[in-house]
């Protein structure tokens, strides 16, 4: 691919050359470019070869690159197309050897239609500049005014918009280039694949931001304004060209009166130097070029003088502004210091109020350690007293079952009597003949059976006494509280699983208050309502809560009632995960 960069000068064609360059683009064997000066300190990255072609065209017709007012490139004579041709096809002919190649030299901006008769597969790269940046750069390096430069840029972005028209184009703008380099490079290099560019690499970003540098953006278009400028045809083409990103835009009118500014410069420029005459002036060329560079020496320094003195102004201004914070900051520091002195005092007032509470905690500590084997010396009698009242409630909880064993055996034994009894008098009809002797014999029985009978139910009633006597005795009411600690000791040093109590009580179907309510005779007794629950309550068929039912549960679950199991407490530990109805 054959890359041709066009832009007017002091339009950042010479970045974008070495951007190109930094791509992988071919420039030139060494020697060929026309090297760095204090106006491009990085390099213009033009031929000379190139730029030779170029003058000497525009000298065959006494055009120059800044006297153009009257150059056609379709109105060359002859023999000036034909020399352009042999010099430009040879050139060319040992670039192609090393495609892709770029060429960057702002007149071809105004030649670019002579060039492109001779290029294959050409994609132009136009590179713009606001024209006031441009004009204002001119203007310091070679005094155009500044309506003749605005009008030199017009002529040169609509030649080389007009001279491509057709071809591949990419537009990069200069601004964007300066201020955002490694964004504006990969755009660039995405663009020009699309185009079919191959042999590329995008440059690492470091690579581009070293060689891109904001200090050589002069003359920038937020410090030259001009209002004047603001409605003109160049200024309203810049803009255009921004809004579009493309040359597809129309060129405008032209600006006469930049137009005639640009021909009152022109006509004050001395002779262009023919091709015949510009040995024999080579000598006043070479005094006047010295003149020229040191016009732009003296320029340069003087820039760089008025940047230090401004530079100077600054650091004057930070000195004062440091001082001013210097008092400041001492300010705060005395202020920080009174601060740190009242917090010491505070400190120091708050060390004693500490030491004074350590030596209380230490007394309080003290205090505790003595409670604390106190406690354990009471706990350890405690529990010696609680292990006492378990074996004398166990033992009494048996004697009370064995003598219900015992109502239960005579109650029996009364049924089967009275069975027997039944029997005796169906005997008596069926024997009408012994019915004296049977009535006396069944008398006899009847009576033993009745004493048998009294007998039983008093030792009944001396059981309930004796369990009335029990529940009412000191001894039962003194143990409630040893047996409730015995119940927590229990559970604190139990490491197994929870007992029927632990699991009763944690479950909110077991109300104490309400057991005591319903059962009048247990809170008389000073009985504890979940032992007698579980003890005697279930048997007895009391309800241990108003939401649950100790009948109903047992006559709904058979199982239950034949294995003698409480009934909250089967369905606390299985029924409930079994999926029982709560009765």
């Amino acid at each position: 691919m054959q890359l041709i960069v066009l832009g007017m000068h002091r339009s950042g064609t010479s970045v974008l050359g070495r951007v190109l360059n930094l791509m992988g683009a071919y420039f030139g064997p060494e020697g060929v470019s026309t090297g760095a000066n204090i106006e491009n300190p990085k390099g213009f990255w033009e031929r000379r070869d190139v730029r030779e072609i170029n003058d000497w065209t525009l000298h065959s017709v006494d055009c120059d690159w800044n006297r153009v007012s009257r150059f056609d490139v379709g109105a060359l004579p002859e023999r000036t197309v034909k020399g352009f041709g042999e010099r430009a096809e040879k050139l060319l002919l040992e670039m192609d050897a090393h495609r892709p190649w770029f060429i960057k030299e702002p007149r071809m901006c105004l030649l670019m239609p002579l060039w492109r008769r001779y290029l294959e597969v050409p994609i132009c790269i136009h590179v713009v500049r606001h024209p006031l940046e441009v004009a204002h750069s001119l203007n310091t390096r070679n005094r155009i005014p500044l309506p003749a430069a605005v009008a030199l840029w017009k002529r040169y972005v609509s030649a080389a918009i007009e001279g491509s028209r057709g071809l591949p184009s990419v537009v990069v703008f200069h601004a964007d280039l300066m201020n955002s380099p490694w964004e504006t490079v990969k755009s660039l290099f995405a663009q020009l694949e699309e185009h079919g560019v191959g042999g590329l690499r995008l440059p690492a970003r470091m690579e581009v931001e070293r060689f891109v540098e904001m200090d050589l953006y002069r003359q920038r278009q937020s410090g030259v304004q001009d209002d004047e400028f603001e409605d003109s045809p160049e200024v309203g083409l810049f803009k255009r060209l921004m809004a579009q990103r493309s040359i597809d835009v129309d060129l405008g009118a032209e600006n006469a009166v930049s137009a005639r500014a640009l021909l009152e410069f022109e006509a004050g420029l001395p002779p262009v130097r023919s091709v015949a005459n510009a040995r024999a002036s080579s000598s006043s060329a070479l005094v006047e070029n010295l003149r020229a560079k040191f016009e732009m020496r003296e320029h340069d320094l003087r820039e760089k003088l008025e940047e230090s003195v401004q530079r100077a102004r600054d650091f004057e201004s930070m000195i004062k502004k440091m001082r001013a914070e210097r008092v400041a900051l001492e300010a705060d520091m005395r202020k920080e210091s009174e601060l740190l002195a009242a917090r010491e005092e505070s400190f120091r007032a708050e060390r004693e109020k500490l030491e004074i509470a350590e030596a209380a905690l230490s007394s309080e500590h003290d205090r505790f350690l003595k409670l604390e084997e106190e406690f354990e010396n009471t706990r350890a009698e405690l529990l010696e007293r609680i292990r006492i009242q378990d074996g004398e409630y166990a033992e009494t909880k048996r004697l009370a079952r064995a003598r219900l064993g015992d109502v239960t055996r005579l109650t029996r034994r009364l049924l089967a009597s009275e069975v027997e009894l039944a029997v005796l008098r169906e005997a008596g009809r069926e024997a009408a003949g012994r019915l004296s002797q049977a009535q006396s014999e069944h008398r006899v029985t009847e009576n033993a059976l009745r004493e048998s009978l009294g007998r039983s139910e008093n030792e009944l009633q001396e059981m309930r006494s004796e369990l009335a006597r029990i529940y009412g005795s000191w001894t039962w009411r003194f143990g409630g509280p040893i047996r409730r600690l015995s119940r927590v000791a229990r559970r604190l040093l139990s490491r197994g699983p929870a007992s029927d109590a632990d699991v009763v009580r944690q479950s909110a179907l077991f109300d104490g208050a309400w057991y005591l309510q319903q059962y009048p005779d247990v809170a008389r007794n000073g009985v504890d309502p979940l032992e007698h629950y579980l003890g005697f309550g279930c048997e007895e068929g009391r309800d241990p809560g108003p939401n649950f039912s100790t009948r109903n549960y047992l006559r709904a679950n058979a199982d239950v009632r034949d294995l003698g199991m409480n009934a909250l407490v089967h369905y606390l530990r299985h029924g409930r995960d079994e999926g029982r109805k709560l009765c």
